[in-house]
C-alpha cells in the first residue's frame, strides 16, 4: 500500500514539474502601447494609432495536434489609452464561408468560428476576464475561475459587461476590431503586466489554435498555459466594474366568462459588485 502510494505521488509531482515547465518554455510577452487618442470602432484598421501596435503571431495548433503550428495563422495587436484596451485581430480562412448556428449573445463557441481572448489581472491564474467573438461580430463574455480546467465548472457566463466589437470578413481572412474599457476589469494597477492569451476555432479545416501552446491533455484556455501582456505606462486606477442587467417582463389574463382582460409588466434589474479578486 506504502510503495502504491509513493508511486501515485511521484506520478503527481512529474505530471506538475511537466506542465509548469511547459507553460514557462512557451511564455511569450507582449508589449502594450500607449496612445493619447480613440480608435473607431469599425473593423476598419486605417487609424494611424494602430501603427504603434507591432503584429504578434505564431499561434499553435491544440487540435487536431498540439505539436505544430496552426495552417491557418491569426495576428493581433494590443494598443491602449487611459480609458480603454483596443485589440486588433486579423484571422486567415478559406473563403467566406463560416458556422455561425445562432445570433444569440454568451453563443456558445462549439462548433463554431469564434475567438476567445482571456485577460488574468490578478496574475493568480486562478481567475480570469473572457471575451469571444466570431467572424460577424457576434459577442461573449464571462468570469473564469478554478484555473479555467473545466468547461463545465470554471465558466461563468451571467455576467455581461459592456464592450465593442466590429468585424469585416475578407476573402482570405476576417478581421475583428475591439474595444475594452478598463472599467469593465477588476485589477491592481500595480501590476506593470496581465497574463493574457488568444485562442481560436476553425471549422474551415476542423482546427483549434492558440498563442500559448498548449498539450492537448489540458483544456484549451487553461489559465496555466498563458503569455503576459506588458504595459508601456503604468494603468490607471481600477474601479470594480459594476454590471447593471435591467429586465422587463408582462404578463396578460383574459377572462372569457366576464369579457375582461388584464396586463402587468414590471421592470427591474440585478446588479453585480466584485467585493474581492475572485472575480
Amino acid at each position: 500500500m506504502l510503495v502504491r502510494r509513493n508511486r501515485f505521488i511521484f506520478y503527481i509531482i512529474i505530471f506538475l514539474t511537466f506542465s509548469f515547465t511547459y507553460a514557462q518554455l512557451d511564455s511569450k510577452n507582449y508589449l502594450v502601447r500607449t496612445i493619447n487618442s480613440e480608435i473607431n470602432i469599425d473593423g476598419i484598421s486605417d487609424e494611424i494609432e494602430w501603427s504603434k501596435g507591432k503584429w504578434e503571431s505564431n499561434f499553435w495548433m491544440w487540435r487536431p495536434t498540439d505539436s505544430l503550428q496552426a495552417k491557418k495563422q491569426t495576428r493581433f495587436k494590443l494598443i491602449r489609452n487611459d480609458k480603454y484596451l483596443f485589440i486588433l485581430i486579423e484571422s486567415d480562412t478559406d473563403g467566406k464561408n463560416f458556422n455561425t448556428p445562432n445570433l444569440k449573445r454568451d453563443f456558445s463557441t462549439y462548433p463554431t468560428d469564434y475567438l476567445t481572448l482571456l485577460f488574468d489581472t490578478f496574475n493568480d491564474g486562478t481567475n480570469a476576464f473572457s471575451f469571444a467573438t466570431n467572424p460577424i461580430g457576434l459577442k461573449a463574455d464571462g468570469l473564469i475561475s478554478g484555473g479555467n480546467q473545466n468547461y463545465r465548472t470554471d465558466r461563468n457566463y451571467a455576467w455581461d459587461t459592456k464592450w465593442n466589437v466590429a468585424t469585416q470578413i475578407n476573402e482570405n481572412s476576417f478581421i475583428a476590431e475591439i474595444r475594452i474599457p478598463f472599467s469593465s476589469f477588476f485589477y491592481d494597477n500595480s501590476q506593470q503586466f496581465w497574463r493574457f492569451n488568444i485562442y481560436r476555432g476553425n471549422t474551415q479545416i476542423n482546427e483549434s489554435s492558440t498563442w500559448i501552446k498548449t498539450p492537448q491533455n489540458q483544456l484549451i484556455g487553461n489559465l496555466a498555459f498563458m503569455g503576459k501582456m506588458v504595459f508601456e505606462t503604468p494603468l490607471e486606477k481600477g474601479k470594480n466594474p459594476i454590471s447593471l442587467i435591467p429586465y422587463l417582463s408582462s404578463a396578460a389574463q383574459n377572462d372569457f366568462i366576464n369579457s375582461t382582460s388584464k396586463s402587468n409588466i414590471s421592470l427591474g434589474g440585478d446588479a453585480k459588485i466584485p467585493i474581492g479578486n475572485a472575480l
